[in-house]
C-alpha cells in the first residue's frame, strides 16, 4: 500500500498555539543533550494543547515494532519512540495531533522534521492522518497522510 502525503495550508505555515510552542521548545532543550544522534528529532503526542508522550532519536537501540516497520540499522525515531512511551491504548493514538520538531545543535532554531517513509507507514498504521511538524521557516506545516 503506498501512503501520499497531500499539503493542506497553502502557505504551508500552521499556527500552534504559543503556550504549546513554548512547551514543545522546553521539553525539547531539556532532552537535546541526551541524543546521540547527530540529527535532534523530537516527536510530541498531544491532545487539547497538553502534551502526553514524547520521544527522540536513539541511536544503538532497537525495538519489536522497529523491525515490524522495517527501519534500517539499529536506531528508533522519534516517532517510535513516542508511541512506545504513549500511555494509553494505541487504538486511541488516532485522537491525539501528532507533532515533530527538529532543533539544529549550531543554532537552535527549527529544521525540517517531516517523517521519513517508515514512520509515515506507522502512524497511517496506527490510524494517525495528521501531522504537524516544523519546517525551516521557523514555522510548522500541517499535512494529511491519505
Amino acid at each position: 500500500m503506498e501512503i501520499f502525503i497531500a499539503r493542506i495550508f497553502k502557505n504551508d505555515r500552521y499556527m500552534l498555539s504559543q503556550t504549546l510552542q513554548r512547551a514543545i521548545r522546553r521539553l525539547a532543550f531539556r532532552y537535546v543533550d541526551k541524543i546521540e544522534s547527530r540529527k535532534c528529532h523530537f516527536t510530541f503526542i498531544v491532545r487539547r494543547n497538553r502534551i502526553i508522550s514524547f520521544g527522540f532519536n536513539r541511536i544503538y537501540y532497537t525495538h519489536p515494532l522497529a523491525n515490524k516497520f522495517e527501519f534500517r540499522y539499529n536506531d528508533i525515531h522519534s516517532e517510535l519512540a513516542a508511541i512506545c512511551r504513549f500511555p494509553h491504548s494505541l487504538k486511541e493514538l488516532k485522537d491525539y495531533d501528532i507533532i515533530n520538531v527538529r532543533l539544529k545543535r549550531d543554532n537552535n532554531l527549527y529544521g525540517l522534521a517531516r517523517p521519513c517513509s517508515k514512520c509515515i507507514k506507522m502512524l497511517h498504521y496506527y490510524g494517525v492522518f495528521e501531522i504537524y511538524y516544523s519546517n525551516e521557516m521557523g514555522g510548522f506545516s500541517h499535512e494529511q497522510i491519505l
